[in-house]
């Protein structure tokens, strides 16, 4: 891996997934047996809206976004010892990163690994340090080609 991020920034807040305690949403219709929306779909939790909420606001993206093989390196401190899915939590931040244009898209062409990224405790600064470093593994024969 290069010693030269391309990209860097640190979220400060404690970070959540988007997998876990989501909510059941409904329209205004609803049934006149049971009184229930007529249709329901899930919604993220309030916790995760309010931490990707945060965390858009502190995010200053490139000038353009990310579209080349990189190694993405998140290290979450949680303010709790609470167990969580490191897996979820880099999803998450995968996500954010494409939706504030730092990356143009997380598929597995851009985003290569997350080698380094782990989970830690720190209950007075909660936070993710974002780093994102070339990837010199981008071989466009590594993933399919459905194209």
């Amino acid at each position: 891996m290069n010693t030269v991020p391309l990209w860097a920034d640190t979220i400060y807040g404690d970070p959540r997934t988007k997998k876990n305690s989501m909510r059941i949403a409904g329209g205004k219709a609803k049934c006149p047996r049971c009184g229930k929306p007529v249709k329901q779909w899930l919604v993220q939790s309030a916790q995760h809206d309010s931490f990707t909420r945060e965390a858009s606001r502190q995010i200053i993206p490139p000038e353009r976004p990310i579209d080349r093989p990189v190694s993405c390196r998140y290290v979450f401190y949680t303010q709790t010892r609470r167990k969580v899915d490191g897996l979820n939590l880099e999803a998450t931040i995968d996500d954010l990163l494409v939706r504030c244009h730092v990356l143009a898209d997380d598929n597995s062409r851009i985003v290569i690994d997350h080698d380094g990224s782990r989970v830690r405790y720190d209950p007075d600064r909660p936070r993710v340090e974002i780093t994102i470093y070339p990837s010199d593994e981008g071989d466009p024969q590594l993933a399919l080609d459905l194209d």
